[in-house]
């Protein structure tokens, strides 16, 4: 690492500077000297002329997540969480090395300067306190919990000029940290390219529910035992005006950690079944799936919504299925069970989606009113050469089965899965091999025309 360019003396600087190192005995995180005194000491560092090769790193430690420190103030009383607070103020201190003064940034995060002499002995230093950190004795403070802890790590001048850039890089470092499960990481501009963009995601994702940024594409649906298409699954797409197409599996799950979920929800019911009713006026009957967040499903009104949904649009329940996966059922099972035997009452098919992938696969097909068990591309991809992923896909084809269920498998790519799958007995089949998701326009002239073939002959284009 380079050293720092020198200035001239700032004896105010060097004031700040001794007060950082200068020993904090209260180490109490009600205590600590604030992000604001923070930023001024960081400052100094920088305004201050060199100490030979000492260079500085900008170190935040998060000592929970905020959801953490929350349901800790819930379940035990802020009191407690308040113990909590100052035994990580305390377990942190005696970590770092000597006269390094300890700042609170919130309730869980800490920061602190620390001197870089040689990168190898820093690193070193950085293992044994992400060590000592994550195996604390919390004096004090007796109660075990487990919370997650992220170590963030910015240098100065390589990860910015001052004090706000350099607590910014740091704080991407600890998100890093915290989801990769490394004990610290130092700030990466591809992580934070990454974060930028899921931050920027999640900023307009309003702006595209109200500017016709969504539409919808439909995958078919084939009897594999007769070939004929029965229906399509609705899929959500998004048309970023500067990004272009965003992946499903890059905003869906940023758009299930917002309040727009039942926004967008009713959006996607809305748009599929205008698009149903014009099908069955022009004499077109297929069975559309649609999917339902988990936090759709822990809505006690979704239902009623859903209802309501089917008399605007003139359309019966009996001619859509509502797909859940396993995940919308692990937390909170006895509200999402009364909402999907709701919808079940209503006339509405459920269709148990990515089956096998979740915790609890044997109790959801004996508690819910299910009337298809659908397997996910997962065990689809080599079904015709990986042994264990037969073995699996034949017990869930037989269990289903046996219980009145029928069986649905994703993500068919090529005729050998496609033979496989046919000849033990599954019901329903999806994927390439049949078709790509079709644009409603696209996917009415492949109902009209389409006819078993394991691939349809006129090439449609793919719809990403």
């Amino acid at each position: 690492m380079p050293t720092m360019p020198g200035d001239a003396p700032d004896h105010h600087a060097m004031a700040l500077i001794e007060a950082h190192w200068s020993v904090d005995d209260s180490r109490s995180g009600s205590r600590l000297p604030d992000r604001s005194r923070f930023f001024s000491a960081i400052n100094a560092f920088i305004g201050a002329p060199p100490r030979g090769d000492m260079q500085i790193a900008i170190l935040v430690i998060d000592t929970a997540t905020p959801n953490q420190y929350e349901e800790l103030a819930r379940v035990l009383g802020r009191d407690e969480a308040d113990l909590f607070r100052d035994a990580s103020a305390r377990w942190i201190s005696a970590c770092l090395p000597a006269h390094t003064k300890l700042y609170s940034l919130s309730s869980v995060r800490f920061g602190c300067v620390l001197q870089v002499d040689t990168p190898s002995d820093f690193e070193e230093t950085l293992d044994r306190l992400a060590y000592r950190i994550r195996t604390p004795d919390p004096a004090g403070w007796s109660i075990p919990v487990a919370t997650s802890v992220g170590i963030g790590v910015a240098c100065h001048p390589h990860h910015g000029a001052d004090a706000a850039e350099l607590l910014r890089a740091a704080g991407s470092g600890v998100h890093e940290s915290l989801q990769s499960g490394k004990p610290w990481c130092a700030y990466s501009p591809v992580f934070d390219r990454a974060s930028i963009r899921t931050a920027h995601l999640l900023r307009d994702l309003g702006p595209a529910l109200t500017g016709d940024q969504f539409h919808l594409v439909y995958q078919p649906k084939t009897d594999l035992s007769t070939g004929r298409c029965i229906g399509a699954e609705a899929l959500l797409r998004w048309n970023h005006p500067a990004l272009g197409p965003i992946p499903p599996d890059e905003f869906v799950p940023l758009l299930e950690r917002t309040t727009l979920v039942h926004a967008i929800t009713n959006w996607t019911l809305g748009a599929a079944l205008r698009q149903v009713a014009l099908w069955r006026d022009a004499g077109l009957d297929p069975q559309i799936s649609i999917n339902a967040s988990m936090r759709d499903l822990g809505d006690d009104h979704f239902a009623a919504r859903l209802a309501g949904l089917f008399e605007r649009h003139a359309v019966r329940p009996d001619w859509i299925d509502i797909e859940v996966t396993e995940s919308a059922l692990m937390k909170d099972p006895v509200r999402v069970r009364r909402q999907l035997d709701e919808i079940r009452r209503l006339g509405v098919a459920i269709e148990i989606d990515d089956y096998g992938t979740g915790q609890s696969g044997l109790s959801y097909l004996k508690y819910i009113p299910a009337s298809y068990v659908k397997i996910p591309q997962v065990f689809v991809f080599q079904l015709a050469s990986d042994r264990n992923d037969q073995i699996m896909v034949r017990s869930t084809i037989d269990l289903a089965h046996d219980m009145g269920l029928r069986v649905v498998a994703e993500g068919i790519r090529d005729e050998a899965a496609l033979g496989w799958l046919r000849e033990h007995g599954c019901d329903i089949g999806q994927g390439n091999v049949f078709s790509p998701p079709l644009e409603a326009v696209q996917f009415e002239r492949w109902l009209r025309n389409a006819r078993y073939s394991p691939f349809y002959s006129t090439n449609p284009q793919v719809v990403t």
